[in-house]
Order: structure tokens, then sequence, then C-alpha cells
């Protein structure tokens, strides 16, 4: 049977071609969106065609969200940097009012600027730490829900999972 050529045909052959997946992502993301546990029901249940497999869903998720926040780095920080100064304003009265002594006052400004570096340090390798934590969320998972399934498929769960949060915080950003 002969499929007419359409540009979303092209597109897809071209994503399959040079980047080896398919249009799944977008029909991933979008049954995560309104329906997870169906998704991931029926992938633990073994329906895995239809699906993109986790880790390289959420490769691809987190390339692009790390894409999008280095693009957008500056102005969190700047966002994040303005609430700093008003944390150091309530800080400073503090201490001018004689509320908090010479030495609480330090450990809060230097906690301020430890969050700051903290910031920066996650901004720069979200997707490292997306996945260096991958794992222990599956752990933690496994420890508290263990009735039903095994670290595999804590690991599939939460990738799924991984990726609809960064979805949320791209919604709220978005606002």
């Amino acid at each position: 049977m002969d499929t007419k050529i359409s540009l979303a045909v092209l597109f897809q052959e071209f994503m399959s071609t040079y980047f080896g997946w398919d249009i799944s992502f977008a029909k991933n993301l979008r049954g995560l969106i309104t329906k997870p546990h169906f998704v991931i029901s029926e992938y633990l249940g073994g329906v895995r065609k239809r699906y993109m497999p986790p880790i390289v869903f959420v490769s691809f998720g987190v390339a692009l969200s790390s894409i999008v926040m280095n693009i957008y780095s500056d102005e969190y920080l700047n966002l994040t940097s303005s609430f700093g100064e008003t944390q150091l304003e309530i800080i400073q009265d503090s201490y001018d009012e004689g509320v908090i002594d010479e030495k609480q006052y330090q450990v809060q400004l230097d906690s301020i600027g430890t969050s700051k570096e903290i910031q920066k340090i996650t901004l720069k390798y979200f997707n490292i730490i997306s996945f260096l934590l991958l794992p222990i969320y599956a752990l933690f998972t496994l420890l508290i829900f263990c009735r039903k399934y095994n670290y595999g498929e804590h690991l599939v769960i939460n990738s799924y999972l991984l990726l609809l949060d960064i979805c949320k915080a791209f919604e709220l950003c978005t606002r």
C-alpha cells in the first residue's frame, strides 16, 4: 500500500534515519500527560512497540530541557537573585534590630552564597544530575512501594515520572 508523502512522513523518516527514533516521543509525552497510569501499566504489561523505551525517552527529554535551561539560565538566575536580595534585606533588618547576632548573620549570608552556587552547578549539569538521581529515586520507590514491582520496573516508572516532572517545571516557569 502506497502512502502519500506529507511533511509529517518526511519529518518522521528524517528523525528515524538521523536520530534513531520516530514520532513516538510526542505520542509518549501526550499519553503520559493525559493517562500516565495507562501508559506505565501497558509498558510494564509488555506492550513495548507502541512506546519509546523509557531511558531513550528520558534521555531525549533531559537533553531538550538542558538546552532550554542553558538558553534561559541567566533569566532564571536573575529571578532567583531578586529573591536572594529580598532575603538579604530581611537578614540585614533582623541583624540591625538585634534579632540575630553576628554569627547567625554570617551563617545566613554564607547560606545565600552557597545556594547561588548550587543553582549554577545544577543548571550546568542538569542532565548528568538527572541520570544519577534516577536509580536513587527507583531505590526509594522500591523500598516504599515494594509490593508489586521489581527494581527494573521502578526504573521504568521513575523514568516516565522524571520527564513528567520536567514538563511540569517548564509549565510553571512559563506562567
